[in-house]
């Protein structure tokens, strides 16, 4: 049996953070949320570095 799959590549439309969490949003409308703990250097950054 064979099969043809189409690989692609999610795509990130932009990138929000709140107090906890980094949240990618991609182009085909899927939402990407992990906690910013998981990323040292960010849960350390400032708000204007963010």
């Amino acid at each position: 049996m064979s099969t043809s799959a189409i690989e692609t590549y999610p795509l990130a439309q932009s990138v929000e953070f709140t107090d906890d969490d980094l949240i990618v949003s991609l182009v085909d409308g899927r939402k990407i949320t992990v906690p910013i703990i998981w990323y040292p250097r960010l849960a350390a950054a400032t708000n204007a570095q963010l």
